[in-house]
């Protein structure tokens, strides 16, 4: 049997503000350097689902899976023409990387998509023009 720290409620917060389309990203890993996912799934402003997506990314370490999970969450919105998003991820590194000129920390094999999702903000103005990028556990 496995030890378990407990249950504890988990709660979904809507998006501050009207229109918005908020995902919630997560990633797996087994290990720092072993099979990694990552996931998310997009809500409007009154909670009702409206997609949701998962992949399987090999093996790589934990960044990479959390990375990945912003840029598929924000290429997925793109290509919907959903404009209005609100991120919502629990891996501080990766909102560091993210928000910040970090383009020399971004794993090698990231950098060419990297580049085309900082610019989809360019040519499709997302509103707000920065992602509401939010490190929360709930």
């Amino acid at each position: 049997m496995v030890n378990s720290p407990g249950f504890y409620r988990v709660v979904w917060h809507p998006p501050t503000g009207t229109n918005y389309i908020k995902v919630n990203v997560d990633s797996c890993s087994k290990g720092n350097f072993g099979p990694i996912g990552c996931g998310g799934v997009f809500r409007v402003d009154n909670g009702r689902y409206i997609e949701a997506f998962a992949a399987n990314l090999g093996f790589k370490d934990s960044v990479f899976a959390e990375l990945m999970g912003i840029i598929m969450a924000v290429e997925l919105a793109h290509s919907r023409g959903w404009r209005n998003l609100w991120i919502k991820s629990d891996s501080t590194m990766a909102l560091k990387l993210l928000t910040t000129d970090s383009l020399h920390k971004v794993p090698n094999e990231l950098v060419d998509r990297w580049l085309k999702w900082l610019l989809l903000f360019v040519s499709t103005a997302i509103t707000p023009p920065i992602v509401p990028l939010v490190w929360s556990r709930s």
